[in-house]
């Protein structure tokens, strides 16, 4: 069984405390009602991706993939990204069908995120079948959108749709 919080590096991992939120408590404190919270679970075990976005800094994004990761069927396999430093190498060594790419963030604001080619060849590997939980700075799922499809990382029109559910807190 994987455990997400056993990623090394994960924001949503054991360095933040064993008191961290779990989907019941995000419901319990009106972050989510239980409509969303349905639905959102039913995208994990369906595998889509997940964009979870919020314009501020500390609005939970990484608290709400976190929760959500948490209810991955156990056969699934989580692979975290390492932003400027990613090769991508683990795409010849995992099944993308059982597979979720784990971003930290989609920006170009420190080297731990993923940003221009890197997101590029996120995107060629959601094509394969995998899928991503990532989180983004935005406000918007509109503009989600056109950060994926502007310079530098040009996601085409055809393929924007492997982004799958963006979250916006």
């Amino acid at each position: 069984m994987n455990d997400v919080q056993d990623e090394p590096g994960w924001w949503g991992g054991r360095d933040r405390g064993v008191d961290r939120l779990n989907l019941l408590d995000l419901i319990s404190n009106g972050t989510l009602d239980f409509k969303t919270a349905a639905v959102l679970w039913m995208l994990v075990e369906s595998k889509s991706s997940l964009m979870v976005a919020a314009a501020p800094q500390l609005a939970g994004k990484t608290t709400l993939t976190t929760a959500l990761l948490d209810l991955l069927p156990p056969s699934y396999t989580t692979v975290l990204t390492q932003g400027r430093a990613e090769d991508f190498s683990f795409l010849a060594d995992t099944d993308p069908a059982r597979t979720y790419i784990l971003v930290p963030e989609l920006n170009d604001h420190t080297p731990a995120y993923l940003w221009g080619d890197k997101v590029t060849t996120l995107f060629g590997a959601l094509e394969r079948g995998y899928s991503v939980a990532a989180t983004i700075h935005a406000d918007t799922p509109a503009q989600v959108v056109a950060m994926l499809m502007a310079d530098p990382v040009s996601i085409p029109t055809e393929s924007i749709h492997h982004a799958g559910a963006v979250v916006n807190l």
